[in-house]
C-alpha cells in the first residue's frame, strides 16, 4: 500500500515538530507543516495531501473550521481536528465542516494512528459511494428511456430528463398522463392509485406528449424505497418508431402475400388458357379443316351441307371458348365493389323475362354484396345451365338463408336437377355437352371474393345452386358504412 501523505497544521511550532516527528514514526510522510489558515488551502491544492491533521486555533486572520470548510468545498481532502478544546460551540463548528474525525489533546500514537486509518477508510468509502452515484445519475439522466419513481398515492418524487422534458412533468405532480392500456392488466393510473404490487408482465401503454401527440410505451415497474417509505419506479420505454415499423413490415409482408397469391393465380391462369388455346381450338382447327376436305372431295350437296353444319359448330365452338378466356383473364383484375344483388339478378334474367321462356321469381331482401364486378355473370352462366340442362324447367327462383356469419343465395328451378355423382363434376372444366365453361366460370369469381358456390337439389326434381357470402361482404341497400 502506498505511504499515506499527511498535512499537519499547527500554529504551536514544538507541538507542530512533535506531531510530525510521530507521524513519520508510524510510517507516514509528512508533506508540509504549516501555521496559517490563508495559507493551508492553498497548499492542499499544490501538494494533494490524502489527509489533513488541523487545529481549529491558527495564526493569521481565519480558524481551522473556517479553512477545512473551504478545503473540503474545493478539493474534498478528509480533515482530521486536533484541539484541546471541548466546548459545544468548537464542537458544533466541526460538525458543521463535514470533518471525519475530532481528537482532543493530549492523545496516544495509537489514538492517533487509528484515526487517521478510520477518517481514511470512511473518505475512501465515501468518495467510491459518491462516484457510484455520480455514475448511476449520469446513466439514469442520459438514459432516453422515461423514468419516474412515484409514492404510491401517485405523486412524483423523481423523473429523468427524459420523462420530463418529452411527458411535460414535473416532481410534487400526480402521475396521470397514461392512457388505456392495451394489455390485460391495470392500467399503470390504476396501479399507482391502489399501491398495488406491480405487474408482473410488461404493458404497453399510450401516452400523451408534451407536444400534444400520442406516443407508445413499453412500461415495467419495481418497487422500492424512497426517503424510508414505499414508492415504485417506471420504466417507460418509447416504442412507437417500433410499433410504426411493426405495422409497415406487417403491411408489407401481406402485400406480398398478395403479390404472391396473384402470381399464383395468374400463372394457373396463363397455363388453363395455354392448355385451351393449344388443345381445344386445336381439335376445333381440325374438325374444321377436315369437314372442308371432305366436302371439296364430295359431290352430295346434302353431305356438303352437313359437313358445313359441322365447320358452323366448330367455328361456335371456338367463339366460345375465346369469350370464355376474355372473361377469365379479368376475373379478378377489378377491385371488388358494392353491388345491388336484385339489380344484378334482374339484369342477369332480363332476356328470359322479355322472351317468356323461363318464369323468374325473386324474394330477395335488399342487400347488396361486395363482390368482383363479373358477379352478374355468374347468375347469367347458371340461368345458360338451366336453359341447356334444366330439362323441362319451366321456372326459376331467388330466396335467401340469412345466418350470424354468412348469408346464402339459392337459385332453384323445377328441371331434372343433377345427378348426385356429378354435382362436382359440373363446375369443372370442359365438363357437359354445351361449353362446359359457365360453371368452372362462376365458382372462379366468386371464390375470388370469398364466396362459395355448390349444387345441393334433388336429383329428378329440381337443380339447387347455393351461393355462400361472409357476413362481412353483406350490407343493407344504401348503407355506406357497410354491415
Amino acid at each position: 500500500m502506498a505511504t499515506r501523505r499527511i498535512l499537519v497544521v499547527e500554529d504551536e511550532a514544538i507541538i507542530a515538530m512533535d506531531i510530525a516527528a510521530s507521524l513519520r514514526a508510524m510510517g507516514y510522510e509528512v508533506v508540509a507543516v504549516e501555521a496559517h489558515g490563508e495559507a493551508v488551502v492553498a497548499k492542499v491544492g499544490a501538494l494533494c495531501p490524502d489527509l489533513v491533521l488541523m487545529d481549529i486555533f491558527l495564526a493569521g486572520e481565519i480558524s481551522g473550521i473556517e479553512a477545512a470548510t473551504k478545503i473540503r468545498d474545493e478539493y474534498g481532502t478528509p480533515v482530521v481536528f486536533l484541539t484541546s478544546h471541548e466546548d459545544d460551540q468548537t464542537i458544533e463548528g466541526v460538525l458543521e465542516t463535514g470533518s471525519y474525525a475530532y481528537l482532543t489533546k493530549p492523545y496516544t500514537e495509537h489514538t492517533l494512528s487509528a484515526t487517521i486509518e478510520l477518517a481514511l477508510n470512511h473518505h475512501r468509502v465515501e468518495t467510491e459511494l459518491r462516484e457510484r452515484e455520480l455514475f448511476t445519475r449520469s446513466v439514469v439522466e442520459s438514459l432516453p428511456d422515461f423514468i419516474i419513481v412515484t409514492t404510491p398515492d401517485g405523486r412524483i418524487v423523481y423523473s429523468n430528463p427524459a420523462a420530463a422534458r418529452s411527458l411535460g412533468i414535473r416532481e410534487g405532480e400526480v402521475f396521470q398522463m397514461i392512457g388505456s392500456h392495451s394489455g390485460t392488466q391495470p392500467g399503470i393510473k390504476g396501479d399507482i392509485k391502489s399501491g398495488t404490487e406491480p405487474p408482473v408482465a410488461e404493458m404497453e401503454e399510450e401516452v400523451t406528449l408534451s407536444d400534444g401527440t400520442k406516443g407508445t410505451v413499453l412500461v415495467k415497474s419495481v418497487p422500492l424505497t424512497y426517503r424510508g417509505g414505499p414508492a415504485k419506479l417506471y420504466l417507460l420505454t418509447p416504442i412507437t418508431e417500433r410499433k410504426r415499423l411493426e405495422s409497415d413490415l406487417q403491411r408489407y409482408t401481406r402485400e406480398l402475400e398478395d403479390v404472391s397469391l396473384a402470381m399464383t393465380t395468374s400463372n394457373a391462369k396463363l397455363n388453363l388458357l395455354s392448355s385451351i388455346t393449344r388443345h381445344d381450338v386445336h381439335n376445333q382447327i381440325v374438325v374444321i379443316s377436315g369437314a372442308i376436305t371432305l366436302a371439296m372431295e364430295s359431290g352430295e350437296v346434302q353431305e356438303m351441307k352437313e359437313l358445313m353444319r359441322r365447320v358452323e359448330g366448330a367455328l361456335d365452338r371456338i367463339q366460345m371458348m375465346l369469350r370464355f378466356t376474355r372473361e377469365y383473364q379479368q376475373v379478378g383484375v377489378k377491385a371488388p365493389v358494392w353491388q345491388d344483388l336484385k339489380a344484378v339478378i334482374s339484369h342477369a334474367t332480363q332476356r328470359y323475362v322479355q322472351d317468356k321462356t323461363i318464369e323468374i321469381f325473386c324474394d330477395l331482401p335488399s342487400i347488396e354484396v361486395l363482390a368482383d364486378p363479373y358477379l352478374e355473370r355468374v347468375f347469367s352462366h347458371i340461368m345458360e345451365n338451366v336453359v341447356h340442362h334444366g330439362v323441362n324447367a319451366t321456372k326459376v327462383s331467388f330466396s335467401s338463408r340469412t345466418e350470424a356469419e354468412s348469408v346464402t343465395i339459392i337459385c332453384e328451378d323445377n328441371g331434372a336437377g343433377v345427378p348426385d355423382g356429378k354435382k362436382e363434376a359440373i363446375f369443372q372444366i370442359g365438363y357437359g355437352d354445351h361449353s362446359g365453361f359457365g360453371l368452372f366460370l362462376s365458382r372462379e369469381i366468386l371464390s375470388g371474393a370469398g364466396m362459395t358456390i355448390q349444387e345441393t337439389g334433388e336429383a329428378g326434381k329440381c337443380a339447387r345452386f347455393e351461393i355462400v357470402i361472409p357476413a362481412a361482404l353483406v350490407r343493407p341497400v344504401g348503407d355506406q358504412v357497410g354491415s
